[in-house]
This record gives structure tokens, C-alpha cells and sequence, in this order.
């Protein structure tokens, strides 16, 4: 049996730490906000589809840009919320069982799971490891777990991981290799708002210019859901967010 552990960008499987559950959503909270300041994503796996609903709203009250995605939304939606997150229109997204989404956002760099010691299939070994290894595609990688007793299943996942990233780093070292968090391009299903997005990336747009783009894309957006493209309008909806963004960051 040939173990595939070695990654070529170097990266290393992330960090590890419990932490208790008490004030559990004030501590994750206070995770956040410094994530927002790295301009780095979070993802907080939930156990039940009314408990992701439910933490959402909270951090949305709380001034924290989230989003949900569990097995009820549709596969479009599920994928506007992805790539919503990766444009930077949310910082976090609450999820429960993502390991079948085929998730790949090199931009999030923290993973908090709550109740990480309850029994079930949801929180064992496999699923532990295979949550984990979703952020081990950023430099900063690491993970959180929340239970007030260490389990089998979480032992056994956390020696797991510290054993293929000491293989990780001995590869590094050896080989003089400095990990790099991976780079993916973000389309749209537009080509003309990726070219849009790239561009406003690539130069400061005037407050004029960005206020005015802002409202022709409004009026696309208005335009396509009375034409019943939802889809198209939803990536209207998306790009006016990332833009609007900006433009509350200019006036502060």
C-alpha cells in the first residue's frame, strides 16, 4: 500500500486545538472578526440544518457576512454560495455535512466545529479527517475544534494529521520547499462580469466610476429576474455585492 501524503506545493496539514463549549459562538466570533482582518474566509460546520440557519442569522446580526449551505438548497444555490464566499461577498459559511459538496476554497484558512466530541457519523474519525484536510490548501491553515472532552474520534483524527504533516514538513526541509496557499481562479458563468470583477481588481476605480457601475448592474439584475434568468440575476446580485463592499471601505 503507496500512501499519497506528499503535497508539491508544500503545504502542510493545518494546526489543531480543542477548545471548550462554553461562550463557544463568542469565541468563534472573536475568530472571525480576525480572519476578516487577514481578508482570510472561515468555514463553521454545524450538526443540524436548524442550527446552521440559526448561527448564520446570529453572525449576521452580528455585522458578520454569512451564509449557509446544507442539503435542502439546490445545487445552484449551493454553488452561488461557494463562489459567493470566494469573491468576498461573505466571510463565513455554516454547513453540516460539506464533505460530498466537492468543496475547493483555497481562500479559507479556519475551520471551527462545534460539538466536534458528540457521537455520531457526522463527528467520527473519517469525517473528523476529512473536514480537517478542507483547509489544508491554505498556508495558515488551521482548525478548531469545540467539545468539553477529547474523544477517540477526535484523538485519533488529530494524531493523524500532526503524523502526514511531520511527514509534510521533514519533505519541506528536505527539499527546501516554503508552502504556498494554492491560487483558483473565480468565473462567473458571465464572461463579461468575470472581466468586469478582474478589472476592478487590477486598478482603484473612482468613487464615480464604481457608483456608477454599481447601478448599471442593478438595472441587469432588475432586467434578468423579470425575465425569469434568476440565474444570470443571482450573478448580477453577487458582483453588486463585492462592489458595494468597496465602496463602503472608500468611505470610511
Amino acid at each position: 500500500m503507496v500512501e499519497q501524503i506528499i503535497r508539491p506545493t508544500g503545504l502542510l496539514d493545518p494546526l489543531i486545538e480543542v477548545r471548550p463549549t462554553k461562550k463557544q459562538i463568542e469565541n468563534i466570533i472573536q475568530l472571525i472578526q480576525q480572519q476578516i482582518t487577514k481578508k482570510e474566509k472561515t468555514i463553521v460546520y454545524a450538526l443540524t440544518i436548524k442550527m446552521a440557519e440559526d448561527i448564520t442569522r446570529y453572525l449576521n446580526d452580528k455585522d458578520i457576512k454569512s451564509i449557509y449551505l446544507h442539503s435542502k438548497l439546490d445545487i445552484f444555490a449551493r454553488n452561488q454560495n461557494i463562489n459567493s464566499l470566494r469573491r468576498g461577498v461573505y466571510d463565513v459559511i455554516v454547513g453540516i455535512n460539506l464533505l460530498r459538496e466537492g468543496l475547493d476554497m483555497p481562500e479559507v484558512s479556519l475551520i471551527c466545529i462545534l460539538d466536534a466530541d458528540k457521537p455520531g457519523f457526522l463527528r467520527d474519525t473519517r469525517s473528523l479527517i476529512q473536514i480537517i484536510g478542507r483547509v489544508a490548501r491554505h498556508q495558515n491553515g488551521r482548525v478548531v475544534l469545540y467539545g468539553d472532552s477529547i474523544t477517540a474520534n477526535m484523538s485519533q483524527a488529530m494524531n493523524e494529521t500532526q503524523r502526514r504533516r511531520n511527514i509534510q514538513q521533514k519533505h519541506n526541509q528536505e527539499n527546501q520547499i516554503t508552502p504556498q496557499t494554492v491560487r483558483k481562479e473565480i468565473f462567473f458563468l458571465d464572461s463579461r462580469l468575470t472581466a468586469l470583477r478582474k478589472e476592478k481588481q487590477e486598478q482603484k476605480w473612482t468613487k464615480q466610476k464604481l457608483s456608477k457601475e454599481i447601478r448599471s448592474l442593478q438595472r441587469k439584475m432588475k432586467k434578468a429576474a423579470r425575465e425569469f434568468d434568476f440565474d444570470k440575476a443571482a450573478e448580477y446580485r453577487d458582483l453588486i455585492l463585492d462592489l458595494q463592499r468597496t465602496e463602503e471601505a472608500n468611505k470610511r
